[in-house]
């Protein structure tokens, strides 16, 4: 994740707002800046491809939910502001929804037929049912 300044950036943040759930849920201290440094070594050792992006390949859903998801969802319960896990959740769940709707309508990727297709929304009064909108996909393994 840190291949760049504001991936290293991000990252730091994130795993700063992981650090306050974990605190917060009561396990004994952490020695963060080790942890961070372990953590950040890691992700610079070595690049291999993500899971989630693997599983967006593969037309599945990723794991966003039970980490980073469930992590906002604990913080949350602590009171603790959680914006940038809860932005990896929003971007890691458009990626998904726009995989989701390039599977259905592989013509969608070309602007032209976006543009026809959503006036045509309007005109039936739809406006705003974009498909990468709606929430009535199935989070069944599948996208």
């Amino acid at each position: 994740m840190a291949r760049t300044p504001e991936m290293n950036s991000l990252q730091d943040r994130v795993l700063e707002e992981l650090f306050a759930v974990v605190s917060a849920e009561g396990v004994d201290t952490i020695d963060t800046p080790d942890l961070t440094r372990q953590i950040k070594e890691h992700s610079m050792s070595k690049f291999s491809r993500p899971s989630m992006m693997q599983a967006v390949d593969a037309g599945k859903l990723t794991e966003i939910d039970a980490l980073n998801g469930h992590f906002v969802k604990l913080g949350q319960a602590h009171g603790l502001a959680m914006p940038f896990n809860e932005a990896v959740v929003a971007f890691v769940k458009g990626v998904e929804r726009t995989a989701l709707t390039r599977r259905q309508h592989p013509q969608s990727a070309d602007q032209a037929w976006y543009d026809e297709w959503e006036q045509k929304e309007a005109a039936e009064g739809r406006a705003g049912a974009s498909p990468m909108l709606s929430n009535d996909y199935s989070r069944s393994n599948k996208l």
